[in-house]
């Protein structure tokens, strides 16, 4: 019989953590390069990523393309969207207690995405 311990699956799932933040990492320097050169050096990106993943899976996001999604955002408008037009509606979204966690990320990612036309609008 084949017995994983705790600390085994900590390190799995540590493992495959930072496996995903150098995926989303290379993703967002590859669509976003002067929102990520804006944000410092690579101490201050590789906190952003760290922060986004942490914030996401707060927010109930587990999933590569929601944590994706809401990182594109928040790299875009902040965190908690202070430099959104869609502030407001986009906190809503968030703090809707029914809705999953995907599904918050892409209609916020979705909306934002209609709004803009896909354009950085913010200049750090």
């Amino acid at each position: 019989m084949l017995r994983i311990r705790e600390a085994q699956l900590a390190a799995f799932g540590s493992a495959a953590t930072r496996q995903f933040a150098e995926e989303l990492r290379e993703f967002l320097e590859v669509h976003f390069p002067q929102s990520c050169c804006a944000l410092g050096g690579d101490a201050e990106f590789t906190a952003f990523v760290q922060r986004a993943i942490h914030e996401a899976r707060a927010l109930g996001v587990e999933s590569a393309n929601g944590v994706q999604a809401l990182a594109t955002v928040w790299l875009q408008f902040g965190f908690r969207f202070e430099r959104s037009p869609l502030k407001e509606w986009a906190r809503n979204i968030l703090a809707h207690p029914s809705l999953p966690g995907e599904a918050k990320a892409l209609s916020i990612f979705e909306r934002h995405e209609a709004e803009t036309q896909g354009s950085i609008l913010i200049a750090f």
